[in-house]
């Protein structure tokens, strides 16, 4: 069933929600971190601001988490996808050594941002291994967190700015419209999965309802991409789940509905979405991809600046706005290659669980991650943002189904 399964044995009878909350009344160093590391991913959404969330990470649940970690390292040579994005990771720091203006202190501060993204995989891969049914318990709670924090940065944006017109940015650290679509975006399609795979009808009104908030807010950020990723990644979780076929249709009723009512109720928010920007994507990429010409294989070094300007504007772009070219900026061809191999072992997971448990969340979160990455994102050694969620959180998920997968196959 999905993320369920990978933990749904160790839970027992007893209920998630309050064996999470009985297992965080107790003084254990397990405890403490499971409970530090929902506050983070919750943080997202209601911590003011970033260096806050980055200081809180580094000391609740980095240091803590390397301790509760330690017992599962064994188990790194079990994952080939956790040794190609190490490997990935690696070599993408390396890079550094070439670059122009190459500072042992920016060295130094990326190679700590690498040991957090690393930790931060350990970690997740530890509560799913170790944890049982806790890490299913924690995703399901930070949707319905997310599904509230749509609500109050709606009313809270449009009580300060013009409503419909202002592109709607989230409370918390996402500080721009398209950094908040992707982050409520994902959970928006975790939660129309987890509605969708629920039993129990009050806990499928719940999720659904959650997915629905979060889709009217990505909608309301007319963010492009951020709708793109959103509605066609739920098109295919309505075609993967179609065994619910009652169910999907009235989701795809009601989502239908709505997008129509949103359209001719705001049709200020459509004529912005088919201003369509692609042109000027070209032209950052086209920058981007002649630094790369002119280190074709080992690329331009990680601490390289990009600068890239557009014509009649004055203002500079410091992001490729493609993780794909990034990389390939930065690392050349080799560097590149690294990022593609990871990204095929995930691939081949996420069919393995597919194929083998018609458990196709896995393979939609990588569709969700390949989108947002294609048009929004830049280098892949970034501090707690939205790529820590949409890229390093789904394949923390897909190692815990690896290693599962291994460690059922070795039984046998």
């Amino acid at each position: 069933m999905g993320v369920e399964s990978v933990t749904k044995q160790a839970m027992g009878n007893q209920p998630r929600l309050i064996k999470l909350v009985n297992s965080a009344k107790s003084l254990n160093l397990g405890s403490f971190v499971l409970l530090a590391y929902t506050l983070f991913i919750a943080g997202y959404f209601f911590i003011p601001n970033g260096v806050d969330l980055y200081k809180y990470y580094i000391v609740a649940v980095f240091l803590p988490g390397l301790v509760y970690s330690f017992r599962t390292f064994g188990l790194i040579g079990r994952s080939k996808l956790l040794l190609a994005t190490l490997l990935c990771l690696a070599y993408l720091l390396s890079t550094s050594f070439w670059s122009q203006g190459f500072s042992l202190n920016t060295l130094w501060y990326d190679t700590r941002l690498t040991a957090y993204i690393v930790g931060f995989l350990l970690l997740t891969v530890t509560i799913g291994i170790r944890a049982g049914g806790e890490l299913e318990t924690i995703l399901k709670l930070i949707c319905v967190a997310a599904a509230v924090s749509a609500l109050v940065s709606i009313a809270y944006w449009y009580w300060r700015h013009p409503f419909p017109e202002s592109r709607l940015i989230s409370i918390g650290i996402l500080d721009s419209p398209n950094h908040s679509s992707s982050i409520y975006g994902f959970f928006c399609l975790l939660s129309g999965y987890y509605g969708l795979q629920s039993t129990r009808p009050l806990n499928r009104v719940l999720y659904v309802s959650a997915a629905v908030v979060l889709l009217v807010f990505v909608f309301f950020t007319q963010s492009r991409t951020g709708i793109l990723a959103t509605l066609f990644s739920f098109s295919l979780l309505a075609v993967f789940s179609f065994r619910h076929k009652k169910m999907v249709f009235g989701i795809a009723v009601l989502i239908g509905v709505l997008l129509v009512s949103l359209h001719l109720a705001y049709p200020v928010v459509l004529s912005r979405l088919n201003d369509m920007s692609v042109p000027n994507r070209l032209g950052i990429w086209r920058q981007a991809l002649d630094l790369f010409i002119a280190s074709p294989y080992f690329g331009q070094g990680y601490q390289t600046t990009f600068q890239a300007t557009l014509p009649g504007s004055s203002y500079i772009f410091h992001s490729a706005h493609n993780t794909f070219i990034a990389t390939l900026r930065d690392g050349g061809l080799l560097g590149l290659g690294f990022y593609l191999y990871m990204l095929v072992v995930a691939i081949r997971v996420g069919l393995s669980e597919l194929v083998k448990r018609g458990s196709s969340i896995y393979l939609l979160l990588l569709v969700f991650s390949f989108i947002c990455t294609s048009m929004s994102t830049d280098r892949l050694i970034t501090r707690p943002r939205e790529l820590w969620i949409i890229l390093w959180l789904p394949l923390a998920l897909l190692v815990i189904r690896e290693i599962r997968n291994s460690s059922g196959a070795a039984n046998r």
